[in-house]
């Protein structure tokens, strides 16, 4: 079953229970909020979770699952797997603002433990999560609030705030991508920033990529600016060679 929101996150220095923790107060907000059925649980996943095999793929729930709760850290910004996952649920909602013209609140940024390693600046245009949790939160993040004051108003403020933007994506929410979609996804240049910093200049253009014949016209039928339908529409009909018109 796919998840209906996945909190998104790199493990570092033990703080594996805290995000369970933090994991299952959300789950036990949004139950109370939307009612409790299995369509609205959700799942944890991560580096560890989501390590790539030899084939490079993400994780099937980050490309399915309507809502992503990422957890940001040091960790989240240096671990390669983590960016490209990100990037890929990015993508999608980047189809879904094309195809409607609103903008889903499906990407909850939430700053968890970050120190000294600044956003890359994909992630930094999306923003975070803004709202006055406390001083633990504003000095060191989720983590640090939910270690020294996890009975607080503002934890509580804190988990409030992200299950009312989960309810409020149930209904906004972006269209899934296949392993097919994602691979014309990562072809195009737009997860070649999680490679690196050299990567995260969005004036910088997307490198070009190889290709054997019949590639770039697959991703040029999957492109908003070519099409008038999402890619999970038309991956199908390119792969054939039909015309998009």
């Amino acid at each position: 079953m796919t998840p209906f929101f996945l909190v998104h996150h790199a493990l570092a220095g033990g703080d594996g229970s805290y995000v369970q923790r933090f994991a299952a107060d959300v789950q036990n907000g949004v139950y109370e909020r939307l009612g409790h059925r299995e369509a609205f649980t959700g799942g944890v996943a991560g580096a560890e979770a989501s390590a790539p095999d030899s084939s490079g793929r993400a994780n099937p729930q980050v490309l399915l699952s309507p809502v992503l709760v990422a957890l940001y850290s040091d960790a989240y910004f240096s671990d390669p797997q983590c960016r490209v996952e990100w990037s890929l649920f990015r993508e999608r909602l980047r189809w879904h603002q094309h195809f409607t013209g609103r903008r889903s609140p499906a990407l909850i940024g939430v700053p968890w433990s970050v120190r000294a390693v600044p956003p890359p600046v994909p992630i930094g245009q999306m923003g975070t999560l803004d709202g006055d949790f406390g001083a633990d939160f504003a000095a060191g993040g989720a983590l640090r609030l939910i270690r020294a004051a996890p009975a607080s108003p503002g934890y509580r403020h804190l988990v409030a705030a992200v299950v009312e933007l989960i309810a409020r994506a149930r209904a906004d929410g972006p269209p899934s991508l296949s392993e097919r979609d994602a691979e014309l996804v990562r072809l195009s240049g737009r997860t070649a920033w999680a490679g690196g910093p050299a990567a995260q200049d969005p004036q910088r253009p997307a490198p070009r990529v190889a290709s054997r014949p019949g590639w770039e016209r697959r991703w040029r039928m999957a492109d908003p600016e070519h099409t008038r339908r999402p890619i999970l529409r038309r991956a199908g009909v390119a792969e054939r060679g039909e015309d998009d018109d």
